[in-house]
């Protein structure tokens, strides 16, 4: 296989982290899509480069209504501590952001509207068809290496974006 970039070398600490803030989602996870949401973890903790101060971020990439959200996390035995909704510009799609601990370290966001992405040259893409993420089965199952990163026995390959 053709070398697509350096390879990034984790020591057992940041292993350690990793399967932390996995662990994490997980929970979140299974909540969410008992409830008929589809939802990923992305960032850090989807690619595997996690440092102890990441935060574990969950999305829902299509809208849904807030009320099922926050059923289908106190169903799980999780607690809403704060919630905000952000619209970063006038233009810009609002989304909503669940904090699932007290330090805003683990959050579940998710569009309360259809978000497009105008990619240049390229037609309008629905905001789910973007970015690393990373679903239930391959976070269950995955303890080194991640999708868009593809994984050695000792971390992963980091790969130029281009």
């Amino acid at each position: 296989m053709e070398s697509l970039g350096p390879e990034v070398i984790y020591d057992e600490a940041r292993w350690r982290t990793l399967a932390a803030k996995r662990g994490r989602a997980t929970p979140v996870l299974r909540a969410l899509m008992g409830a008929g949401l589809e939802a990923y973890v992305f960032g850090s903790v989807a690619r595997g480069d996690v440092r102890p101060e990441s935060d574990v971020d969950v999305v829902i990439l299509d809208p849904a209504p807030p009320y099922l959200v926050e059923l289908a996390i106190e169903r799980a035995g999780l607690r809403a501590y704060s919630k905000e909704i952000v619209q970063a510009t006038p233009s810009y799609v609002p989304k909503a952001y669940i904090y699932l601990d007290p330090d805003e370290e683990l959050v579940v966001s998710f569009p309360l509207a259809t978000i497009m992405i105008l990619w240049p040259g390229s037609r309008p893409a629905p905001y789910s068809t973007a970015g690393s993420r990373l679903g239930l089965c391959p976070l269950s199952g995955w303890t080194r290496g991640a999708p868009r990163r593809p994984g050695s026995p000792e971390g992963s390959i980091a790969q130029p974006w281009g």
